[in-house]
């Protein structure tokens, strides 16, 4: 296993970094933060560019705020949507950019403690919304989008539950997802498609956008056992479905973690 000499052996063969605070900042904290955290070390090396990422776009020395990180995250998928491959690519290389970034802050001082775990949530929506979106994009191509009795778009809604719907995520957290539509109907395609089947096979996309291990890592382990009957019931269900099951066959437990469910995707509409 490499030691922090050897890591910043490894670094002083690189080009210095651009003239700019933040890169006086990582010189003079890039030492303490390496022996704090071989996540933080391991990156830096892995990715040749995040530490001149850091330096000029990564706003190290900023408070940053969850409107930032769904631009950011919607900017850097954007040569994707076509790709899944690509997409899943550069998602995670976005995830694992901005988790240095936050660490680095928390482990330098640059950012209090409450500044830290609410990005930590604002990184986990920005990546839900844009694997939300490149999900429904790509289904929707192919059979038409899902509409109400008026004709009118019926998105999904996604639900985070436990640490994320709470806002307390930390570095390591899974995300606890449940996927959620508003009726039944068929999608407006050439294709046309039922809602339920629609939604079901968005929400497992999303969980394999986040979930799975590429050479690039994964963005978020993706528990979805929080949704009606468990792993036996579907990754989707209706309103109607929802409100049913937790009044005839929700243990008390599950009507509890409702108190910390959030929309993380879907509410706006």
């Amino acid at each position: 296993r490499a030691t922090i000499l050897d890591k910043l052996e490894r670094l002083a063969t690189r080009p210095p970094l651009p003239d700019t605070p933040a890169a006086a900042a990582i010189a003079g904290s890039l030492e303490y933060v390496w022996t704090c955290s071989a996540f933080a070390a391991d990156a830096c090396l892995r990715d040749a560019e995040l530490l001149e990422w850091l330096a000029t776009q990564g706003r190290l020395l900023e408070n940053v705020d969850a409107a930032w990180y769904a631009q950011a995250a919607d900017d850097v998928t954007q040569p994707g949507r076509n790709d899944d491959a690509r997409f899943m690519s550069v998602l995670r290389i976005f995830r694992r950019r901005q988790l240095v970034r936050i660490a680095w802050r928390d482990l330098a001082g640059y950012a209090p403690i409450e500044q830290v775990l609410a990005e930590l949530s604002w990184l986990a929506d920005a990546c839900i919304n844009v694997a939300c979106r490149q999900a429904g994009a790509l289904l929707g191509a192919r059979h038409g989008v899902p509409q109400d009795r008026n004709g009118v778009e019926s998105p999904l809604l996604v639900l985070g539950m436990g640490k994320l719907g709470g806002g307390e995520l930390n570095f390591s957290s899974d995300i606890d997802l449940v996927f959620l539509y508003a009726e039944h109907g068929d999608t407006a395609g050439a294709r046309p498609m039922a809602h339920e089947e629609y939604f079901v096979r968005v929400g497992k996309r999303v969980a394999q956008l986040l979930g799975t291990p590429t050479d690039d890592g994964f963005v978020y382990r993706v528990d979805l056992r929080l949704r009606p009957f468990g792993d036996s019931g579907p990754v989707a269900v209706s309103f109607d479905a929802m409100e049913e099951y937790l009044q005839q066959h929700g243990r008390d437990w599950e009507r509890y973690a409702y108190v910390k469910a959030r929309p993380v995707y879907g509410a706006e509409s």
